[in-house]
């Protein structure tokens, strides 16, 4: 066992005991030293682990209802914000993300029941957040295939990420370059709209 491991399971020790306490003032810091250990032994490894990035918003925990639209040159994921409320009522926040130089991408299974037997998980997953995987195996997979291309560029390759998003009732990946967000106070539908119309331009 590496220093690392020994470390981890220390931190999980710790994180037991803070659970059985039921002390939860210390959870937090106590579950963070887990997940940050999580990922450096698995970056000893070589293996692959969810990290964290600075995704600048927070969806609905409980119904972000995510929608994907695709056609092999623009990605776009929407999804509920918490919703606002004010003097004036409820108002509807919607987040429109394009995903740059997408490679392919997926939403689907598996739901927040079951985020415990996906391959990332004692490997930094952080449900309701939005990861980066390092040392993607999907991203070598897809590269492995393209390989065979004769204009394969392996710089383009390694520019490219493995994003991942973890929802209450499914989970968005992609491979791609880079990623911008912006918010509508809007319908869906109406998000949807403008982000058909983006598609097609």
């Amino acid at each position: 066992m590496s220093k690392l491991e020994k470390e981890l399971e220390d931190a999980k020790e710790q994180l037991r005991q803070v659970i059985a306490s039921h002390k939860m003032d210390g959870y937090v810091s106590a579950h963070s030293a887990v997940l940050s250990l999580e990922r450096k032994v698995a970056a000893e490894r070589m293996d692959e682990y969810a990290g964290t990035i600075d995704f600048p918003v927070k969806w609905d925990a409980g119904a972000p209802m995510p929608h994907l639209l695709t056609n092999g040159y623009r990605t776009f994921l929407l999804f509920y914000l918490p919703d606002d409320y004010s003097e004036d009522g409820r108002t509807e926040s919607v987040a429109l993300v394009q995903f740059h130089r997408c490679m392919s991408s997926k939403l689907g299974d598996p739901n927040e029941e079951v985020f415990h037997g996906h391959p990332l998980n004692g490997k930094g997953l952080e449900p309701y957040t939005a990861q980066i995987v390092r040392n993607s195996r999907w991203i070598k997979e897809l590269e492995s295939i393209n390989k065979v291309h004769s204009q394969y560029n392996q710089e383009l390759w390694r520019s490219l990420n493995h994003y991942i998003l973890w929802f209450h009732d499914d989970t968005f990946e992609c491979i791609a370059k880079s990623y911008e967000v912006e918010v509508f106070q809007k319908s869906m539908d109406e998000v949807l709209g403008e982000a058909a119309k983006r598609i097609r331009a």
